[in-house]
Order: C-alpha cells, then sequence, then structure tokens
C-alpha cells in the first residue's frame, strides 16, 4: 500500500503542477482511499464546487485541460522519454489557454520529441512565439494535395505563416523560374507569370513591413497592411520608407485582380523587371537593418 500511495502521491502532485501550468490552477486533486473486500485503494479526485459530476460545473474546455494536464502528469511521473503526439490539442479552449497549451508543449519539447498536427492556424502562431522564445530545435512541415491525390509533406510552414526571409528566398526561385522559362512562354503565359509574382511580391512586402520595419512587435489578425501608412511612423525616413510604398504600389497595380481602363493598360513586366523589383525589395530591408545595427558591427 505505500508504494502504491507514493505513487500516486506523486501523480496528484504532478497533475497539480500541470494544472497551475495550463491556467485552471482553482482546480486541484486530492488523494482518497477506499476498502474493497479487504483491500486498500487509492484514487485521485478532483475537488469540485457543490457537484460530483465534473461535467456539471467545468466547461468543455476546461475538461479538455484536465485531459492534457493528466497525459502531462503521467509523463512526468514515467520516467521515459518517449515520443508524445497531439492531434489538434486545442478544440473548444479560448486564446488565453491556447497560449498556455502551446507553452507547454514546446517546453516539453527540450526532454522529449513532440510532433503536433494543427489546421488552427492561431495556435500554430501561438507554437512558433513559444518555439523562438524557449530556443526549442525544430521542425516545420504541411500537407499539401493535389486534384488526385492528397498527403503530400512538404517542408517549411505554407506560405501564409512563413516569415519575410522564408518569403523573399521563395521569390527568388519564382523571379529565376520566370527568367529560365520566359523565352519559351507566350504572351499570356509571360503575363500570367509575371502578375503571379507581383502578387506574391505584395504579400512579401506586408510582411516586411510586419516583420522588419515594427520588428514583430505587432502581430496582426487582420487581412490588410497599410503600407502607405508606414511613412507616419516615428523613426523612419523617407529615404527607408519611399523604396517600399512605391514597390507596393507598384505590385497593387501589377495584380491580376484589378481590371484597369482600356486605355491604360498596363503592359507585363519582364523576367528582368521582377529580379530588379526583387533587388529593391532586398535592398530595402538591408538598409533598415543596417540602421539598427549599433556602430561597431557596422564597421564590420
Amino acid at each position: 500500500m505505500r508504494a502504491s500511495e507514493a505513487v500516486t502521491n506523486q501523480l496528484g502532485k504532478a497533475l497539480n503542477a500541470e494544472f497551475e501550468k495550463l491556467g485552471v490552477r482553482r482546480l486541484q486533486t486530492t488523494l482518497k482511499t477506499r476498502n474493497d473486500k479487504g483491500k486498500t485503494k487509492l484514487k485521485l479526485v478532483l475537488d469540485l464546487p457543490g457537484a460530483t459530476k465534473p461535467e456539471l460545473v467545468l466547461s468543455e474546455g476546461e475538461q479538455r485541460v484536465i485531459a492534457i494536464a493528466s497525459f502531462f502528469a503521467e509523463l512526468a511521473v514515467s520516467n521515459h522519454t518517449g515520443a508524445a503526439v497531439f492531434d489538434d490539442p486545442v478544440s473548444s479552449l479560448d486564446h488565453l489557454r491556447r497560449q498556455k497549451v502551446a507553452r507547454r508543449l514546446v517546453e516539453e519539447a527540450k526532454t522529449r520529441q513532440v510532433v503536433v498536427f494543427t489546421h488552427d492556424s492561431v495556435f500554430l502562431a501561438e507554437l512558433s512565439e513559444a518555439v523562438e522564445e524557449l530556443e526549442v530545435d525544430h521542425l516545420y512541415q504541411h500537407l499539401s494535395y493535389t486534384p488526385t491525390s492528397a498527403g503530400f509533406v512538404n517542408e517549411g510552414l505554407p506560405w501564409h505563416h512563413e516569415g519575410y526571409k522564408s518569403r523573399l528566398d521563395a521569390l527568388g526561385k519564382l523571379a529565376r523560374e520566370f527568367a529560365r522559362n520566359e523565352a519559351t512562354m507566350d504572351n499570356a503565359q509571360s503575363e500570367e507569370a509575371s502578375r503571379n509574382f507581383y502578387a506574391r511580391l505584395r504579400e512579401v512586402i506586408e510582411r516586411v513591413v510586419e516583420d522588419v520595419v515594427f520588428c514583430g512587435v505587432l502581430k496582426r489578425y487582420n487581412d490588410y497592411v497599410r503600407v502607405g501608412n508606414i511613412g507616419n511612423a516615428v523613426g523612419l525616413t523617407d529615404a527607408e520608407c519611399k523604396p517600399i510604398v512605391d514597390l507596393y504600389n507598384y505590385a497593387s497595380d501589377m495584380l491580376k485582380g484589378h481590371d484597369k481602363a482600356s486605355a491604360r493598360q498596363y503592359s507585363a513586366p519582364s523576367a528582368a523587371d521582377t529580379a530588379r523589383d526583387l533587388a529593391a525589395l532586398e535592398g530595402a530591408v538591408k538598409t533598415i537593418l543596417d540602421r539598427r545595427k549599433p556602430p561597431a558591427a557596422k564597421k564590420n
């Protein structure tokens, strides 16, 4: 009985610790004993006010957190470092508990392999922030499909979750592919490739404003970045803002989603134009980053 009691006590402490980490500190467990045909049995019981059934006083989200906490508590007393796999662990949770769960998963990844499957973009953002803050080794992959099959594994995050550096790399590949194939394209194909490039360029510029101009201080949940307003930001010079705004406006003009007046139709930019404008954006980013370097670093 003493061995069983010690293990159960250990599990209870671990569970209470997980409740604290996951933001449900009002919940606590107690150890209870009962006699069953001359045998003493132990069990952990949740301290719940005014009811005996958890579903009567706990929300669906709280019940989900208890399940996650119980799993982590069992891991804590199991004395092994095997992998743990989670499939969309935050359904039914509000944004605050999602943050707690994301951080807890990343903390656990310091001691074991943790695999998380999710289609929740907000939770993915929370995981990414926790990974960066806690400096945990990680690997991103995403699944894609074609009209005939599904389940293709791709390295990295989907485009809409990539940072500006990864997007610039992808844009460079797009520009080089355009340059390789331009000579064999007819007018319609060339225009399609060109306008596709500038649609992506516009998105990259918006991420540059978020990640570089404002240093990731603000993370948006709105679909639009008012790039034209960055000149009003304190501390930015006209020389830093103008190339970004000009490129953004030009890319907006090139978007195939805009229907131009027939008398003002723009000719689609060439592959050389796309390479030039990509280099201009990279130069604008470098100008801002260089100004932030300490004086000693600039000399080097």
